[in-house]
C-alpha cells in the first residue's frame, strides 16, 4: 500500500488498488514489509465514525435496510477500498448437543462486541433465531478485527470453550478472552502482529493462531485443557529465506486450514512484491514443505477451506477483480488455477455441506452479495446476485445441529449504519439462496480494518 497520507484523517488519493478511501493513522507499527517508520493503517471509504455505543436491540428491524433491494442504497465501503474479513463467529457444542452460535465484531468504540443465539431445528431461517442484545465482550482498544474459535474436550460435563482473539492497540500484542473467562482484559498470547489473525482447530481440541509478523508468518498454539490453557512461545515459519517465496509476504490474514485432525497445517499467502499465490504445509512427520509458487496476481487476503481430511480448496480475488479457485487433494495434488469470473470488492467466504458441496459468497462491485455453488465436481453456471447490500465482506459459518446432524450455514454482513444483518440456510439440494430471510441484529459496528 502506498504512503498516501499527510495528516491523521485524510483522503487516500492512490493506494495500491488505485481506489480512493479514508485512512486513519494511529501509533507506530512495525509492518511486515519492513517499514517501521510507517504507522498502522485503518481503511474505510467514509470518514472515521464517532465513538458512540455500538449496542442496540437485535431484531428491532426484521427487514433491515432493504437487504433485498439495493436501489435506495448508498455506495458500499468496499467499492472504494477492497474489504477483508472483519467478522467472526464460533459454534459452542458438546459431543451430543449444539448449544449456541456466537458472533463477534469490532464496534466503533474499538472494543469487541458479542451476540449469540441458541441453536435448534426450528431456527431454520434468520427471522426466528433469538439473538441476545449486542453487548461489549472484550475491552479495547483493539487495532484489528476479531478471530473466534471453539475448542476443548467437547463433552457434556466440559463443553467446548469459545474464545475471541484480537490485536491490541497500541502495542500490537495478541490478546484472548474466553466466554468463561473472568478477566475482562483477557490474556496475552504473543505478538506483535502486523495484521489480522487466523485461527484453526487441531485434533478437535487445540487452538492454533497465525498472523503476518515482521519476520514472516508467526504461529502460536494452545493446550487442549481449557481449564489450564497454556500457550507455546511464538514461532516463525521459516519461509522468508526461501527463494520461491521471496523475502516478505503481503499483509493481511493468511489462509490457514488444519487437516486430518493430526497436526497438518496448510498455509496460503500472497507475495508482497508480486501478489502471487504461495503454499506451504507442515506435518509432524515431515516438518515444513518447501513453499510452492502457484502463480496468479491477487489482492486482499486468501481463503482456504477443508473438504474432508484429504482435500482443501482455495478462493481469492485477483487484481482483475474476478474470483479464482484451485483444489488440492492427497491423490492428485494441485489443480490449475481456474477463473470463476465475477467482479468483486471483498474477500470471499465459503461453507462446506454434504461432504462435497461448497457455497461461496463475496460482495460484488455492484454493492450486493454474489453467491455460487460447487456440487461435487461441477460449478453452477453463473454467479447468483442475492440483492443484499453490504458494507463488509460476508461471513459464512458452518453449523451442525446435534444430535440430528442437520447442517446449516449462517451468514452475517455489516449493513447500512453499522448494523449487522443475518440469515440462516438449512442444507438442501436447492442451489439458490435468493429467497433467504434476513434479520437485523442491530449494532453499530465499524467497517475499518487492520491490514
Amino acid at each position: 500500500m502506498g504512503a498516501c497520507y499527510r495528516s491523521r484523517h485524510l483522503t487516500c488519493h492512490r493506494c495500491s488498488s488505485g481506489r480512493r478511501g479514508w485512512i486513519s493513522v494511529t501509533e507506530p507499527l512495525y509492518l511486515p514489509w519492513g517499514a517501521p517508520s510507517l504507522k498502522a493503517i485503518f481503511i474505510s471509504s467514509s470518514p472515521p465514525p464517532t465513538t458512540t455505543s455500538p449496542g442496540s436491540s437485535p431484531g428491532s428491524n426484521n427487514s433491515p435496510s432493504n437487504p433485498n433491494n439495493n436501489t435506495t442504497q448508498r455506495r458500499s465501503t468496499c467499492r472504494d477500498v477492497f474489504c477483508p474479513q472483519i467478522l467472526a463467529a464460533a459454534v459452542e457444542e458438546t459431543d451430543d448437543t449444539t448449544t449456541a452460535l456466537h458472533f463477534f465484531a469490532r464496534g466503533v468504540d474499538r472494543a469487541i462486541w458479542h451476540t449469540s443465539t441458541p441453536l435448534s431445528l426450528s431456527s431454520s431461517d434468520g427471522d426466528d433465531a433469538s439473538y441476545t442484545t449486542f453487548a461489549p465482550f472484550f475491552d479495547g482498544p483493539f487495532a484489528s478485527q476479531p478471530a473466534a474459535l471453539a475448542w476443548g474436550a467437547g463433552t457434556t460435563d466440559s463443553p467446548r470453550q469459545v474464545g475471541v482473539f484480537a490485536v491490541s492497540d497500541p502495542d500490537r500484542g495478541v490478546r484472548l478472552k474466553t466466554l468463561r473467562g473472568t478477566d475482562g482484559t483477557g490474556e496475552d498470547v504473543g505478538g506483535p502482529a502486523a495484521g489480522p489473525l487466523a485461527v484453526c482447530l487441531v485434533d478437535g481440541a487445540r487452538p492454533d493462531l497465525w498472523a503476518v509478523a515482521l519476520t514472516g508468518i508467526a504461529h502460536n498454539y494452545g493446550g487442549d485443557n481449557m481449564t489450564d490453557l497454556f500457550w507455546s512461545q511464538g514461532r516463525n515459519v521459516p519461509w522468508q529465506g526461501s527463494a520461491e517465496f521471496g523475502t516478505i509476504v503481503r499483509g493481511g490474514r493468511p489462509g490457514v486450514v488444519c487437516r486430518r485432525d493430526a497436526f497438518v497445517h496448510d498455509v496460503v499467502v500472497y507475495g508482497e512484491a508480486d501478489g502471487a499465490l504461495r503454499h506451504s504445509a507442515w506435518s509432524a512427520s515431515t516438518g515444513w514443505t518447501r513453499p510452492v509458487n502457484l502463480g496468479g496476481k491477487f489482492q486482499g487476503e486468501s481463503l482456504v477451506v477443508g473438504v474432508g481430511n484429504d482435500r482443501f480448496d482455495f478462493f481469492g480475488i485477483g487484481e482483475d477483480k474476478a474470483m479464482h479457485h484451485f483444489m488440492w487433494t492427497a491423490a492428485d495434488g494441485f489443480t490449475p488455477l481456474e477463473n470463476l469470473g465475477g467482479s468483486f470488492a471483498s474477500a470471499p467466504s465459503a461453507a462446506v455441506t454434504g461432504g462435497d458441496r461448497i457455497d461461496v459468497v463475496a460482495l460484488g462491485t455492484s454493492d450486493t452479495l454474489q453467491h455460487r455453488v460447487r456440487q461435487g465436481v461441477k460449478w453452477a453456471n453463473d454467479w447468483e446476485d442475492l440483492g443484499v447490500f453490504a458494507d463488509s465482506a460476508p461471513l459464512l459459518v458452518n453449523v451442525t445441529v446435534k444430535p440430528t446432524g442437520v447442517e446449516k450455514v449462517g451468514m452475517f454482513v455489516v449493513g447500512v449504519g453499522g448494523e449487522v444483518n443475518h440469515t440462516m440456510w438449512t442444507a438442501s439440494s436447492d442451489l439458490s439462496w435468493k429467497n433467504l430471510v434476513w434479520t437485523s441484529l442491530g449494532g453499530n459496528m465499524t467497517t475499518q480494518f487492520l491490514f
